[in-house]
């Protein structure tokens, strides 16, 4: 177990859990989440070596990613990344082996990594919507409808302009990974 987590916990045997802020602080950086992500995927002991490989290949898009790429992995999960997934009890580390294993916190972490999109469908699906309906109601007015033929086109066009904008928005998010809040990062994997 993590040093600070166990500082956080005192001497009792009182279960801590890990604050939405700790998760959220070692997500920002992309080699803890692939790491978190490999063991919680594996479910066993990684070397430290064979995950900077792994992690190598990922950020060089090869297999067998140039010596001094997996040497610069190797050197900051040993030295950064890891021991503060460690601290966090998100992994075991056995410094002197260099293996990594799952930790208590992993599966916590891992959800975090996830993707929801039935989130983001229900807004594409809502903007989508609004979109069908704006054009049908532009379409009625164009077309003489008694109600909708006294607004004026710029009203529909504005309305019908400013929704699809709103969906154009939603889907590029969920395509590229802006989140506002840090509740689905696995689209920073790809």
């Amino acid at each position: 177990m993590g040093a600070a987590l166990r500082q956080r916990q005192g001497e009792g045997d009182q279960a801590a859990s890990l604050a939405e802020t700790d998760i959220y602080d070692v997500l920002k950086n992309e080699r803890r989440q692939r790491v978190v992500e490999r063991l919680a995927d594996c479910a066993e002991t990684q070397s430290v070596r064979a995950l900077s490989e792994h992690i190598a290949a990922i950020e060089t898009d090869t297999e067998t990613p140039p010596r001094n790429v997996r040497h610069s992995v190797y050197v900051s999960l040993c030295q950064t990344h890891i021991p503060k997934l460690d601290d966090l009890d998100i992994v075991d580390y056995d410094a002197d082996a260099k293996d990594v294993a799952p930790g208590r916190h992993t599966a916590t972490v891992a959800a975090y990594l996830t993707d929801t999109p039935t989130d983001r469908a229900r807004h594409d699906e809502y903007y989508l919507g609004l979109g069908v309906v704006g054009s049908l109601l532009v379409a009625a007015g164009v077309l003489g409808a008694p109600i909708l033929s006294t607004a004026p086109a710029i009203v529909g066009l504005t309305f019908l302009a400013l929704t699809t904008l709103a969906a154009g928005f939603f889907v590029a998010r969920g395509r590229l990974g802006a989140f506002g809040t840090l509740g689905s990062l696995s689209t920073l994997r790809r």
